[in-house]
């Protein structure tokens, strides 16, 4: 799984390379990393080590980076507010998250380290919805805004139709 995360962040960090005109170069660069693992119920390994490793790489290339480990939902909705209102016209903008997701009812959400999810009715009061942080991020005239979910994605519940999250559509 180490190797996998490695690969994954090589493939960032070779993706990012690709922006190679002056201009994009001379753009502020400001990314959020999310890593939450210490979930009571589900504990996860790799997403702590992945969102300072993703940093670390992101550093490297001129970005402005800010790290959140183990995040509450309250912790996580300001770290966004706050990450959202460094976006200027022509930011490159980039929030990543790893941790535990889930889909219900075609909508998805993040899963904070706090939340106690029984049902999906739980998700829903919970989670924190995509679209709330993708709609942060909309109407800013970012030059680039570069959204990674990496959610443990596994849904218990009988009436989930199907695995993994729900297509999202870009702002």
């Amino acid at each position: 799984m180490a190797g996998l995360a490695r690969l994954f962040i090589g493939w960032v960090a070779l993706a990012l390379c690709a922006l190679t005109s002056a201009e994009v170069q001379a753009q502020k660069r400001v990314a959020l990393l999310v890593g939450n693992a210490a979930y009571a119920a589900a504990p996860l390994t790799n997403p702590v080590n992945d969102a300072t490793d993703l940093s670390a790489a992101l550093k490297a290339r001129g970005f402005e980076t800010v790290v959140v480990l183990n995040s509450s939902k309250r912790d996580f909705n300001e770290r966004v507010r706050v990450f959202a209102d460094k976006i200027t016209p022509g930011t490159v903008a980039l929030f990543y998250y790893a941790g535990h997701g889930m889909q219900v009812g075609g909508r998805n959400y993040l899963l904070p380290v706090d939340a106690k999810v029984q049902t999906e009715a739980d998700v829903v009061e919970q989670g924190i919805e995509i679209d709330s942080v993708l709609q942060r991020l909309e109407g800013k005239a970012a030059a680039i805004n570069l959204v990674i979910l990496d959610a443990c994605r596994n849904n218990p519940f009988t009436s989930a139709k199907g695995a993994g999250l729900a297509s999202i559509d870009a702002p």
